[in-house]
């Protein structure tokens, strides 16, 4: 890595099958983009010159013990998928440049000589990436993936008298390679996308695609984003401060980001954007746009974005948030806008204490806070009383709404918003069901359930198992791809589009669909749920790709996908 960083390799001969390319974050992967050219370049135009003898993270792929790999993750999958050419032109040349004489389903790789502790694997994964990344996103998700075990460990509530010291606090507590200078920015945005639940990278692919929109204003972008990841620490207290524990801010968070740059980009001054959105939020006399819940939470989070943006325009904005979202600051100002106290008045059926307050009376604290008298002006009045209709109009939905099918189970609502983790909680207790575990624009909340063999999680588990086993699995294998089905889902949802599957809706992406429905024996249903999920394949002769990967690692799948195998079952297509 450098001369003071040097790790001593062994090659090794290593069964194709037991290597585990990644492209996801975790584990030894930092990048997450797959360059799918790279790869069919490797497996179909093979040129050992571009790889034997490179030395450093360029030639033989490296990887630990167990198959993980280290660096070269795009060469060992191209390699996975070698045609019998390159294949031929990879033993050839593995014979010229190593004498050694590999057997078909063997590769040749690189594995450290001493076993590496955690904070070495990290380190020597992320060098081995170093002007590599694909993306400016790839770059934020290796991050994240970095500081992810300490973020787990952080605690609730962080203690800081000023911006800079907050800053310092999460550096220093997401310390995990105990370096002498903690790395600020980068702990603090992995704190903030640590706290956007729906999916690990929601916030990183917001940022890739506003740094993209602001590329002729990258000062503005740069403004706003700072202002967030600053304050990743008054996010992080607010979101477990328990003298507001209905306010769920982290629901919220990812589309406040999302809207306060739209809010930058939009207008030209606050004062534009109050009236802009007072004029679309306020009604005088019907509360019909408020119909739909999932309208409101997109208004809502509009709003919020608004009132936030508006922060982005100060003189240090990084502060003057800082100081807007701190707890006592919160207080004095929810009882100075008579929104809460800490008792509740007893002449006043109305009234709330501070632990009342839910997301509307926050944006109604975030309007208000900091401004000159003379801004408390009518306009600002009418967006105002736009946020306490849609208050009324939510608690009202939420009366009226249907209670989630009793066959269901438990609502395990700690999960709400964190696809992954309504996953791995599901499967831990294969029953009941997590309410709103997804959200996707246009649809609303989805919830995850555990269902049974004929809808749900374990629905989609045991068809998925079956038609694994089909192909020629054994039931370990076949374990493996169901579950990898299930675990695919968060991002379906997240980068999929929505489709119509015969009068039936779903949602698509990279040849896999997620089922959804919207009722219960012919019941409307407030959310969502997620019905089924599988593979979508159009050849009769070929298994889809995912299960197509699983079969070429234990020998059973064909060397090229456009090639036919004529022993391959037909599948069933749901």
């Amino acid at each position: 890595m450098n001369e003071r960083e040097i790790y001593d390799l062994d090659y090794a001969i290593v069964k194709a099958k037991d290597l585990k390319p990644s492209f996801t974050t975790g584990g030894t992967q930092k990048r997450t983009d797959m360059n799918e050219e790279q790869i069919k370049s490797i497996a179909e135009n093979f040129d050992p010159k571009k790889i034997f003898g490179s030395g450093g993270f360029e030639d033989l792929p490296i990887i630990l013990h167990d198959g993980q790999v280290i660096a070269g993750n795009h060469r060992i999958q191209g390699m996975l998928n070698f045609t019998p050419k390159s294949r031929y032109i990879y033993h050839r040349a593995i014979q010229e440049y190593y004498n050694i004489d590999l057997k078909p389903d063997e590769l040749l790789v690189r594995v450290p000589h001493n076993r590496l502790n955690n904070t070495e694997i990290n380190n020597l994964a992320a060098s081995s990436n170093q002007g590599r990344f694909n993306s400016e996103s790839d770059q934020r998700k290796a991050v994240l993936s970095h500081y992810e075990a300490k973020l787990k460990e952080l605690d609730q509530k962080l203690d800081a008298d000023s911006i800079y010291s907050l800053k310092n606090i999460v550096a220093k507590n997401l310390n995990f390679d105990k370096a002498t200078h903690p790395n600020v920015g980068d702990s603090n945005l992995a704190l903030l996308m640590y706290n956007m639940p729906r999916t690990k990278t929601q916030g990183i692919e917001l940022l890739n695609r506003w740094q993209k929109a602001f590329s002729n204003d990258i000062k503005s972008y740069e403004k706003v984003k700072k202002m967030f990841v600053d304050n990743a620490g008054s996010f992080h207290n607010l979101i477990h401060d328990m003298n507001f524990p209905n306010v769920s801010l982290n629901a919220y968070l990812s589309d406040i980001l999302d809207r306060s740059f739209a809010n930058l980009k939009n207008y030209q001054s606050t004062s534009e954007s109050l009236k802009d959105l007072s004029e679309k939020f306020y009604k005088t006399s019907s509360l019909d746009m408020f119909e739909k819940s999932d309208q409101s939470t997109s208004d809502i989070s509009e709003i919020l974005g608004g009132a936030i943006a508006r922060f982005a325009r100060f003189d240090d904005p990084s502060k003057a948030l800082f100081e807007a979202l701190k707890s006592d600051n919160i207080k004095k100002g929810l009882k100075e806008f008579k929104i809460a106290d800490v008792t509740k008045d007893m002449f006043d059926p109305k009234s709330k204490e501070f632990k009342d307050i839910d997301i509307y009376d926050f944006a109604h604290y975030l309007l208000m806070v900091n401004r000159e008298p003379n801004e408390n002006n009518p306009v600002l009045n009418r967006l105002v009383q736009a946020v306490k209709d849609m208050q009324k109009e939510s608690e009202k939905g939420i009366k009226q709404k249907l209670e989630a099918p009793s066959e269901w189970g438990p609502n395990y609502s700690e999960f709400k918003g964190d696809g992954l983790g309504a996953i791995n909680k599901l499967l831990e207790t294969k029953k009941g069901f997590v309410a709103g575990a997804f959200h996707k624009e246009g649809l609303g909340n989805i919830d995850l359930v555990w269902g049974n063999k004929d809808y749900g999680l374990e629905h989609i588990l045991k068809r998925r198992e079956k038609q694994a086993k089909n192909q020629g699995l054994n039931e370990q294998q076949a374990k493996e791809y169901a579950l990898n089905v299930v675990k695919s889902i968060p991002e379906i949802i997240e980068k999929g589009v929505k489709v119509d599957n015969n009068g039936r809706m779903a949602i698509e992406y990279k040849n896999i669909r997620v089922g959804i429905n919207d009722d219960w024996y012919s019941e409307k249903l407030p959310n969502k749920w997620v019905i089924s999920s599988y593979e979508i394949h159009n050849s009769e002769s070929e298994p889809p790709s995912l299960l197509m990967a699983q079969l070429q690692g234990v020998g059973l799948g064909t060397p090229k996908l456009t090639e036919p195998n004529p022993t391959t079952k037909k599948l069933n297509k749901d």
